[in-house]
């Protein structure tokens, strides 16, 4: 059970852990007054048939706004995408009477790579290429695929397929399904909101009135070591700017942050281990990408308002790990 399911169980640790240490007031402070985004947030402009696509776009925007930040560049190699990829999946549907092979998965990564070539992540193909990063990490995290790769193969679709381009059969097959997902979850019109999204992002990275004026990225998507003791917990990234290091939270959802959202963020921070992780940070924030509001505030200053018993963000990761440690939840 993850960080983000454990937050959605009263009885699990970590729950239990902030009903017996958080202020109330403070954690109410913290969120409304310096987490929630300073400006306008701008609503979708198309709705989506399938729920999932409201996932897969706050997904693919994570992927498009680090490979923005990191000068139009992704080390692939390093992503929850390529994880799918270096686990060998082989996949039994019975109810489509299908095998999905490794081969398969691979090529949904060599899509992911394709478009995102150095160029700016603000086309179509851009977006296009991020969801197929977005879709390897979401089977990495729940072991689902979309049923829309999985269903059976019609005779007609089997045609088409055949009559693809493409060096094997699987291969195309791949291609095929992926680009149904691709239309079912608006096409242009998800590539449209992901990339506006983007390049606002991109726009703020060079106005000097703005948060993220010069910000720049390290240790983007990883697992951190003690997330085993929540059975995975994976933070965005961290952005360095204005000199502050913010573990921060990509959030693209219209919702405003919820006390569920800054437990999580904070459960991050809290089980983050600067020697074994190899790195720290001074703040942890949102970065709310249909504003381009950037809110953070100091972990110490976290720790004083939201959990008080503590007397530093050291002490409370102490206390954190030790008490998750005795559970058998």
């Amino acid at each position: 059970m993850s960080l983000t399911s454990q937050l959605k169980q009263k009885n699990s640790p970590v729950r239990q852990f902030f009903e017996k240490y958080e202020n109330k007031a403070g954690m109410a402070w913290c969120i409304a007054l310096n987490m929630q985004s300073a400006k306008e947030i701008i609503p979708m402009k198309y709705e989506p048939e399938l729920q999932t696509a409201y996932s897969f776009m706050g997904t693919t925007i994570d992927y498009l706004l680090r490979y923005t930040l990191q000068g139009n560049r992704l080390s692939f190699e390093d992503s929850f995408a390529y994880k799918t990829i270096k686990s060998r999946p082989y996949v039994l549907v019975e109810e489509a009477q299908r095998i999905i092979k490794p081969e398969y998965f691979h090529t949904l990564f060599v899509i992911g790579k394709f478009y995102l070539d150095g160029r700016d992540a603000v086309d179509e193909e851009s977006a296009y290429s991020a969801l197929a990063l977005a879709v390897l990490e979401h089977y990495y995290r729940s072991g689902f695929l979309p049923k829309m790769l999985t269903s059976p193969i019609s005779s007609e679709e089997d045609f088409q397929i055949n009559h693809l381009d493409g060096e094997s059969l699987t291969s195309k097959t791949a291609w095929f399904f992926f680009d149904k997902l691709y239309q079912s979850l608006g096409g242009k019109l998800y590539a449209y909101e992901v990339s506006e999204l983007v390049r606002l992002f991109a726009k703020t990275l060079h106005d000097p009135n703005s948060e993220l004026y010069r910000a720049t990225i390290r240790n983007g998507s990883q697992s951190l070591v003690n997330s085993k003791l929540v059975g995975g917990a994976d933070f965005d990234c961290l952005i360095d700017c204005n000199s502050r290091s913010v573990l921060t939270d990509i959030k693209t959802t219209i919702e405003p942050v919820s006390i569920t959202n800054f437990r999580q963020l904070l459960g991050y921070a809290l089980l983050c281990d600067p020697d074994k992780d190899g790195f720290d940070f001074s703040d942890i924030g949102f970065y709310h990408s249909r504003s381009t509001s950037f809110r953070s505030l100091p972990t110490e200053k976290v720790i004083k308002e939201c959990l008080p018993s503590f007397n530093s963000i050291k002490h409370a990761r102490e206390v954190f790990v030790r008490e998750l440690g005795k559970s058998r939840y």
